[in-house]
């Protein structure tokens, strides 16, 4: 859109470009190309002072103000996007955080019934071992009583003298007997009784 100037606001460029479209010289400096002008004014019978001179819009001018409008408008759009990208990722950090320690919550309440899951497991195994341990401490004196009852109410057998009077074989199994009897289990008792029976037989028929 054209805009309209008095003499006095045209600029350097202004005044060459309204010479040129006159046909007339454009060389000098502003003050002579302004009077250089003026006098063109005059000769066409108008006002220099009052005459106003329609100015087309500058290409180079509207370029310039049309990429600092864009710049400007561009700066916004990254403010803008920036501002958002930024409420984003606290959203997304809040989020996480959260996240974060409900795992970690989690991961503890696991730990705390590992662990007492553990001490019952503990527990319940030392109890069964002392269950073990008792049923097995009463079986072994139980056991241990009854034998001992056993013995004291059979009392110790003494088995007979060998005397010469029934042959061996007999006063073997009275001898075994008596040796059950007394719960002479092992072979060096039975023989240790024999040899007493043994020399109390000499001394019976030496003496």
């Amino acid at each position: 859109m054209a805009s309209t100037k008095t003499l006095g606001q045209l600029s350097l460029i202004e005044h060459r470009r309204e010479l040129r479209c006159r046909e007339l010289k454009v060389s000098g400096n502003k003050e002579a190309l302004m009077e250089r002008l003026k006098q063109s004014i005059i000769d066409d019978e108008q006002d220099p002072d009052t005459y106003l001179f329609e100015i087309e819009p500058d290409t180079a001018e509207i370029w310039k103000s049309m990429k600092e409008q864009i710049k400007e408008d561009l700066k916004l759009v990254k403010d803008e996007l920036k501002n958002e990208l930024g409420n984003k990722l606290s959203s997304i950090e809040s989020v996480v955080f959260g996240l974060k320690k409900d795992m970690d919550d989690y991961k503890q309440q696991l730990r705390d019934e590992v662990t007492e899951l553990r001490s019952r497991m503990v527990e319940d195994v030392d109890s069964q071992i002392q269950v073990l341990r008792n049923e097995m401490k009463a079986g072994l004196e139980k056991k241990q009583y009854a034998g001992a009852t056993v013995t004291e109410m059979m009392g110790k057998t003494k088995p007979p003298v060998f005397d010469g009077s029934v042959s061996w074989s007999v006063y073997r199994l009275q001898f075994e007997a008596a040796a059950k009897v007394n719960r002479w289990n092992t072979k060096a008792e039975k023989a240790t009784v024999r040899f007493r029976i043994y020399l109390r037989f000499q001394l019976a028929v030496y003496c």
